[in-house]
């Protein structure tokens, strides 16, 4: 019987072919056919053969155990040495299959593994139970030969005394070997600890995950590759200072998760307004030129707090989330989180197409370094994104039909438009919102912070729970935004008229590249529409001094109107608007949906 039929299988030596084939008789050739396939079913044979399990070659039996280990819990391929006295000595004399180790419950596995692994660098995950007496003593007591050849230590605590001899132990012992480090306080609301970790213990950290625990500044942080950050920080105020004294020094950081715990509000939360205030204001930011990827789901302070204090280089991908709380001061307010100037988020003159979403949980933006057209699907949201903002919404499923909100909602889509269009390069804008609030929306601030937009879409859509009253054509009641609010914000004219309360220089042309625009959906408009767009049309062409106002123009609108009407509507917009725009449609819906109110 073959012992080894997986492996040391040699091709025959006539398989191998002198020169290229098509240089061999016709008559060798068929005759090299035939052996070849002789050959291949000698193989088929031998990878079918049955073999006893005790003379299953050691690589592949050691290949075996570590795709268990890799699939499945930790300790459950200990059953596999059991099986034969040959796979046990596989397991037990192989130091690659003990470099992972786990204490729960029992320091056997520990014990066995760390004797077994020989000189090999091991991983330790510490999940130790929470009713198991002196487990961490007899831990500690095992580890402490092999500290030097600990390669990443994962710890989960469920009290605070366990926490503490953990402090003890990281700072009485030196761990050259330790590269990632994974610390886990379980008992977050009611306990903050403070942790120091000391470069000269740890040379060789370099990826560093906190949840719950409060690590002080030190010179720890500039060597980090990859920090992942948890905490409550607003409940202390000697938090925040080591906060800010984290984000400075991180000098080699290439992966930045920062993220706030809820929690409960401390005498310190005044002091900490004032170290918020103050840190804010900072002039010398740090630059974190090796950084690649920052996420950070923190309240709008500790947002601003901060994009403040560092600069992210263009080329990293930036995930923001906003979360707000009932003791979130001024939540829907954009100087809460927006930092005094862009210049902290460099990426954002490299986005050339940015897709806003709106709804009443929040606010969502998704930025691209390419043009994605409105025909195009908008690539899937993902962490390698250039740049993605969410901002939760105040209003909860309890308020869901509460529209109280939808001015503060279209303030901070201004806000956050303004802060994103004073780069260069935006050129495609979508917004999808399914609340009323474009109908509160201050167009004139939104277009004149975007000089360089070349196309601009805006869908409408959101539901109602009563019908609509009254079936005039205007926008009077109408829960719907209104189009020639949009259309006279591209006026020249319009802008510069000096009975507006924010009137603009004459001469200034509002998005002159603008190309496109497109609003579907669920708009209105009063029957100006056709002469407010033609001379609005007519004004760009002059000021721009173009044949055309745009290229494209395309509406759609909801009228109380008859089909015959709406019609008519359609050919006199098409004959006015043709030689002033390249391509125009105009669609309308004769009546409006039936889950519509007021």
């Amino acid at each position: 019987m073959v012992s080894g039929p997986y492996y040391g299988t040699i091709p025959p030596a006539h398989l191998i072919a002198q020169g290229p084939p098509s240089s061999l008789p016709r008559d060798l050739l068929l005759e090299e056919e035939r052996r070849t396939y002789a050959a291949l079913r000698g193989i088929r044979t031998l990878l079918n053969m049955k073999a006893p399990i005790n003379m299953l070659p050691s690589e592949l039996l050691i290949e075996i155990f570590l795709c268990v280990q890799r699939d499945y819990e930790l300790t459950r391929w200990l059953v596999l040495p059991s099986v034969c006295r040959y796979w046990f000595y596989i397991a037990s004399t192989t130091p690659e299959l003990w470099r992972r180790l786990t204490v729960e419950s029992s320091t056997n596995h520990l014990s066995t593994g760390l004797a077994r692994s020989r000189a090999e660098v091991v991983d330790l995950e510490l999940n130790l139970c929470a009713h198991a007496k002196g487990i961490l003593s007899r831990t500690f007591k095992i580890l402490k030969p092999h500290v030097h050849r600990i390669g990443s230590l994962q710890f989960r605590a469920h009290s605070l005394q366990r926490i503490m001899r953990l402090r003890d132990f990281l700072d009485s012992h030196s761990m050259p070997q330790l590269r990632s480090l994974y610390l886990h306080n379980m008992m977050v609301r009611d306990v903050h600890p403070s942790l120091s970790l000391s470069a000269e213990r740890l040379p060789s950290l370099r990826s560093l995950r906190a949840y719950g625990m409060n690590i002080l500044s030190s010179s720890i942080f500039s060597q980090l590759h990859t920090l992942r950050l948890a905490d409550t920080f607003l409940e202390m105020a000697h938090r925040l200072v080591h906060f800010i004294g984290m984000a400075r020094n991180l000098s080699n950081i290439e992966h930045l998760h920062v993220s706030q715990i809820p929690g409960e509000t401390q005498s310190g939360e005044s002091q900490a307004d004032a170290i918020l205030s103050s840190a804010s204001m900072v002039h010398d930011k740090s630059e974190l030129r090796k950084l690649r990827v920052l996420e950070i789901c923190m309240e709008p302070r500790l947002v601003r707090l901060l994009l403040d204090n560092i600069v992210v280089p263009s080329t990293a991908s930036v995930n923001i989330v906003v979360m707000t709380s009932p003791r979130t001061p001024n939540p829907s307010s954009p100087s809460q989180f927006l930092p005094s100037d862009n210049t902290c988020l460099p990426v954002l003159s490299d986005l050339r197409s940015v897709k806003v979403t709106v709804s009443r949980q929040g606010v969502t933006i998704y930025g691209q370094a390419t043009i994605v057209e409105a025909c195009q699907r908008w690539p899937s949201a993902s962490v390698a994104d250039p740049f993605f903002l969410y901002f939760q919404g105040e209003a909860s499923k309890e308020r869901y039909r509460d529209t109280s909100a939808e001015p503060a909602t279209a303030s901070l889509l201004n806000a956050l438009l303004t802060f994103l269009g004073n780069t260069p390069g935006l050129h495609v804008l979508q917004i999808e919102s399914n609340t009323a609030s474009m109908k509160n929306m201050d167009w004139r601030a939104t277009l004149l912070a975007l000089p360089e937009l070349r196309e601009l879409t805006v869908r409408v859509r959101h539901q109602y729970s009563k019908r609509s009253k009254g079936g005039e054509r205007g926008n009077q009641g109408s829960p719907f935004p209104d189009i020639e609010s949009v259309i006279k914000q591209l006026d020249p004219e319009q802008i510069a008229d000096l009975s507006h309360p924010r009137p603009v220089m004459p001469g200034v042309v509002p998005c002159p590249d603008l190309k496109c625009l497109r609003l579907f959906g669920q708009w209105t408009h009063e029957d100006t529409l056709v002469s407010t767009t033609k001379v609005c049309m007519e004004n760009r062409r002059r000021a721009l001094g173009r044949h055309q106002g745009l290229d494209e123009l395309e509406l759609h609108a909801h009228l109380r109107v008859d089909r015959d009407e709406l019609l008519r509507y359609r050919r006199e917009m098409l004959e006015e608007l043709s030689s002033l725009v390249g391509n125009v449609y105009y669609d309308g819906h004769t009546e409006l949906p039936c889950d519509v109110f007021v």
